[in-house]
């Protein structure tokens, strides 16, 4: 029955992420979630376009297997994936204070050689994942800087060695100290080789980059009433998915929204590219649009330069070309000043 009652989505956090909040070691590196972009599954990307969808039970749409269900029969674990009534009854993050920091748990499952630079990117696609999706969007304090507590999952009392922010952003603390590391002895080693990396630790232009672009994912939300729409049938009218086929490339989820008979943007797709290549995506019924880049990501003061540099709309065909770990988002303005 509905309850009104806002309810913290584990259903996108996991699918973002990979695996389960409080994993074993093994798990986090084995199962590496959709912002790494180190998988292709089909069902990740499914669980994804749900989260973005609210996890209403009654939303259908086109489901891993290519039949169009609604998110209650699509399942998660021996749960089903939609489990609210409305946008307001779920929560939507990447990141909380329990388990592990989004920054830690990437440790984990990106390369090692993957630079300070595209860590960031990474953990910005996960702000994305959230400020795109129906609902409540929630971020946890630190997210935007590249929190870490030095892999400590538990750091409630901790000290500040492991839960300092630090606010002038020059340093997320990564490897200053070591917690009481938990799990195998192979585990424990894998834990101490990654905090003994000085690679890993963001440089200070990258926190301040995270941060920035983060604010930008904010004004993005902020600027149109299509991200925090009010009811589930107004979900299943606006919201649909492309990409979804069969063979797709599921690194890449597009969301497309519709904004008739609001005073908002016509019209707007966003891109989320979780792979370390530029995808193009073809949508034939986009075509003869009048689709530009957001406002907030055409500024020359946007944060992350990607989309205004490398993102293209080709009105003849309804092509779309995503640069590599980005977001991005295009609108008709219409009616929207």
């Amino acid at each position: 029955n509905a309850t009104g009652i806002g309810t913290f989505n584990d259903r996108l956090r996991d699918a973002i992420r990979g695996g389960c909040a409080s994993d074993a070691v093994e798990n986090l590196i084995k199962l590496p979630g959709f912002i790494s972009g180190q998988t292709s599954s089909a069902h990740v990307a499914e669980q994804i376009r749900a989260g973005l969808a609210g996890s209403l039970r009654s939303y259908r749409m086109t489901s891993a297997d290519g039949s169009i269900k609604a998110l209650q029969y699509i399942p998660y674990g021996d749960q089903p994936t939609g489990y609210t009534s409305q946008p307001s009854e779920v929560v939507n993050y990447a990141e909380n204070h329990d388990n592990l920091s989004l920054f830690d748990s990437l440790a984990y499952k990106l390369p090692r050689s993957t630079s300070s630079a595209e860590r960031a990117r990474v953990q910005v696609l996960a702000g994305a994942l959230v400020a795109f999706s129906q609902g409540v969007a929630y971020f946890h304090a630190g997210q935007e800087i590249l929190r870490s507590k030095s892999l400590d999952g538990n750091s409630y009392d901790s000290g500040d060695l492991f839960n300092l922010l630090d606010w002038t952003y020059q340093s997320n603390s990564f490897g200053d100290a070591v917690p009481d590391l938990q799990g195998s002895p192979e585990a424990k080693a894998i834990s101490r080789a990654l905090l003994n990396d000085a690679q890993l630790k963001p440089s200070a232009q990258d926190i301040v980059w995270t941060r920035n672009a983060h604010l930008d994912l904010l004004k993005i939300r902020k600027s149109s009433k299509l991200f925090r729409l009010e009811t589930a049938q107004d979900v299943q009218v606006r919201l649909s998915f492309f990409n979804t086929d069969s063979q797709a490339d599921s690194r890449l989820v597009a969301g497309h929204l519709q904004g008739y008979g609001l005073n908002d943007f016509d019209e707007l797709i966003y891109f989320v590219n979780a792979s370390e290549q530029a995808q193009s995506l073809v949508i034939p019924q986009l075509a003869q649009k009048a689709f530009e880049l957001h406002p907030v990501q055409a500024s020359p003061q946007a944060a992350d330069a990607r989309p205004r540099n490398l993102a293209k709309y080709q009105k003849a065909n309804g092509a779309f070309d995503i640069p590599a770990r980005s977001a991005v988002v295009f609108v008709v303005k219409g009616s929207k000043p």
